[in-house]
């Protein structure tokens, strides 16, 4: 063969292929889209066949592409634009007519619901992007200057409540009958008092409360009261969403909707701040350290360097400030500090007795009066004062100890759905 016609054969390979990874990402997406309604029909078993259909689609575009790419080297270039205009064409006309065509079976409006936790997670991707916009300006607020946040040494928290969901499928009769299940450790509390509730599409009047019945096993009256559990024990139980899906959902043969579950529940946060008192070696500012993770972290914080010298104040803050998007602030039960014998403090609103301070039974709209809140972060900040009454000249330390209680109202959604 040639060395003209080798390296048009290899254009043309190339060409061909090029054509054929295009068809299998098209074909890939048509395949997906086409094999959603397997999930609305039988779960998240409808998965595999979104992996067939979509994997074969992609296959078959794959090769009709290397066809297409062999065919179109082989026109005069001016055919070939024509053949791709054309074909641009026909792929939007294409998109447009199934639009159209599933809006006005209704099945469009279907789909974007039952998309929606995809929807959910990039618009919680961006608001979590949408923090960094005060680095623009050097505001205080950036992420990369805030220094009190306490580290956290288990990404889990103290009090765990697991939730997941069964029985998604609406009944014929347009009847909801949603199992949640409940996985709990309790290794702090004789006595953990979760809350259930509820919702069809929201929690606010755009949506309605469903009945949270059949409490299982802990359950007294419309709480579930969890004992104390041994050190990594679990305990388990369940209860059912019931309700109707909306008017508007009667005549439609696919219909999806969220329900949203609110547990009141109780968390426990437990900070240590290993403060530093003598005169050297110099040790700068020192956070805080929480040993579980938190809806709300807690920590204790100051802009002074360490370590501290014998016989002077210092100011401190206690912050508290939101972390999950999921939680909601309902009251702070209780906050003691433990203060070592080698220092005195005193914060804003707290009961002081010797080297011990507390808050008690506070609720959300009054904290926010007793605190310097931040409406936008969701941040209390308690100004404390820390004096040293005796240290050596070696600095050691004297760790600060922090136990608070508060609850929460923590969210959990899924997608119901009634198909054919």
């Amino acid at each position: 063969m040639a060395e003209g016609e080798i390296k048009t054969a290899e254009e043309g390979w190339k060409q061909a292929l090029s054509w054929g990874f295009f068809g299998a990402i098209i074909g890939g997406i048509t395949g997906v889209l086409l094999s959603i309604f397997a999930i609305y029909s039988i779960g998240i078993r409808g998965i595999l066949g979104t992996i067939v259909l979509g994997l074969g689609c992609a296959v078959i575009f794959f090769i009709a592409g290397i066809i297409v790419g062999f065919v179109n080297y082989r026109l005069p270039s001016g055919v070939k634009k024509t053949i791709t205009i054309l074909m641009v064409i026909a792929i939007i006309a294409l998109l447009i007519w199934a639009v159209l065509t599933m809006w006005r079976s209704g099945s469009l409006p279907a789909y974007a619901k039952f998309a929606s936790p995809v929807f959910e997670g990039l618009q919680k991707a961006f608001h979590g992007l949408a923090q960094y916009k005060y680095c623009l300006t050097a505001d205080p607020k950036c992420p990369f200057f805030v220094s009190w946040e306490p580290t956290v040494q288990n990404t889990k928290e103290e009090l765990s409540v697991s939730v997941s969901f069964d029985e998604k499928k609406v009944k014929p009769d347009d009847s909801i009958n949603l199992l949640v299940k409940l996985d709990i450790k309790n290794p702090t509390m004789d006595e953990l008092k979760i809350k259930p509730k509820c919702y069809l599409k929201s929690k606010d009047e755009k949506g309605t409360e469903l009945q949270a019945d059949r409490m299982g096993t802990y359950s007294y009256g419309d709480e579930f009261r969890i004992p104390l559990t041994n050190e990594g024990e679990e305990v388990h139980t369940q209860f059912y969403c019931y309700g109707s899906l909306p008017s508007e959902a009667e005549n439609k043969n696919i219909y999806s909707e969220k329900v949203i579950v609110e547990l009141e529940r109780p968390v426990s946060v437990k900070t240590t701040w290993p403060v530093w008192i003598g005169t050297t070696p110099r040790k700068g500012t020192v956070r805080s350290s929480m040993s579980f993770n938190a809806p709300y972290i807690i920590g204790l914080a100051s802009n002074n360097d360490m370590p501290f010298e014998e016989g002077k104040d210092y100011d401190f803050q206690i912050i508290i400030q939101k972390k999950a998007d999921d939680a909601d602030f309902k009251r702070l039960d209780s906050i003691s500090v433990y203060i070592p014998e080698e220092m005195m403090a005193q914060c804003e609103n707290f009961a002081t007795t010797d080297n011990f301070l507390d808050i008690k039974d506070v609720s959300y709209d009054l904290l926010k009066n007793l605190t310097q809140y931040d409406e936008e972060l969701d941040k209390f900040v308690f100004p404390c004062t820390l004096y040293i009454s005796r240290a050596t000249t070696e600095a050691v330390q004297a760790p600060i100890q922090l136990d608070a209680y508060y609850t929460v109202y923590s969210d959990y959604d899924t997608q119901i759905f009634k198909s054919p």
